[in-house]
């Protein structure tokens, strides 16, 4: 039972998610009834699991488990032991971009994941036998789930009431993939969220957010975008700049209604009201969380 249980797992794990095929996240997986049934009889074998050693794709799979079910503590454990498996690779792949090696453009045979038994670990050795464009072409194909587990694990903080990890966490996705639309939206999400009415920094979470527009206007998160009053704003400008408009203080202060020059006079209050919507916006994508997303700093 337990090999069967790391078996499914490790399936579960390589399945390919609609994130990686389409680089527009939706925050699938599992059926429910499945991923439910699953995590049901993790934890009936979690003593015997505990000190077996485990797989970057069985830990991902397990934070995912523990994600889709809202236990959002447990699965920032398991995407850190996960990340903390994949760094190896990560290291060499940075190594190989800081020397300036360009990756092939086709992938070889040995480094696709197949079965339970050939993930990451043994995709980066069998990678170290290749020459270095291949290597590097081989270790950004294996290491695309792990950009998924960072994505994820921020996504956890920022559920548990830890906005501040979840930053770096989204953060760390953009410096390896600029147009990761997941981290584009929670970076602007949570900087907007902050911003407490200081124009530097709403300019810099509008900016992540018409960044998503552009990359993926067909992400699952566009709409709560263009549905968020800030970021509807947001694109308003960018629109009326692209055509020309101009975007100088009197004219722009002329057009604004006086509803939006209140706003702007509350800029705390306004923080206030988009942290609530921000909240709702990405529970529409993310199960709610134990306990109504209590303050919780769990450490990154």
């Amino acid at each position: 039972m337990k090999s069967g249980i790391a078996l499914l797992l490790a399936v579960f794990a390589c399945r390919p998610s609609q994130q990686t095929a389409a680089r527009a996240p939706a925050d699938g997986g599992a059926e429910p009834a499945d991923s439910k049934a699953l995590l049901a009889e993790v934890d009936r074998l979690k003593d015997q699991l505990k000190d077996k050693p485990k797989s970057f794709e069985v830990l991902s799979a397990l934070g995912n488990l523990y994600y889709e079910n809202g236990r959002y503590l447990e699965a920032i454990d398991a995407y850190r032991e996960a990340e903390a498996l994949a760094a190896p690779a990560e290291a060499r792949a940075l190594a190989l971009k800081e020397k300036r090696v360009k990756p092939a453009a086709d992938l070889p045979a040995e480094c696709r994941r197949s079965g339970p038994d050939y993930g990451l670990s043994k995709i980066a050795e069998a990678a170290r036998n290749l020459d270095e464009p291949h290597e590097l072409r081989c270790l950004d194909a294996a290491l695309e789930m792990e950009l998924q587990t960072v994505s994820r694990r921020g996504n956890a903080f920022y559920l548990i009431g830890n906005p501040d990890s979840a930053l770096a966490e989204h953060r760390k996705v953009l410096e390896r993939s600029p147009d990761y639309p997941e981290s584009l939206f929670f970076v602007g999400a949570i900087l907007l969220e902050q911003s407490t009415g200081d124009e530097k920094q709403v300019a810099e979470g509008k900016k992540y957010w018409q960044r998503l527009l552009k990359v993926a206007p067909e992400s699952p998160r566009a709409p709560i975008v263009r549905d968020t009053p800030k970021g509807r704003r947001g694109v308003q400008t960018q629109d009326a700049d692209a055509a020309g408009a101009p975007a100088g203080g009197a004219e722009r202060s002329a057009s604004r209604s006086p509803a939006d020059r209140r706003r702007t006079a509350g800029g705390a209050d306004e923080s206030h009201r988009h942290r609530r919507r921000a909240r709702r916006a990405v529970r529409r994508r993310d199960p709610q969380p134990p306990g109504g997303g209590r303050e919780y700093r769990a450490h990154p």
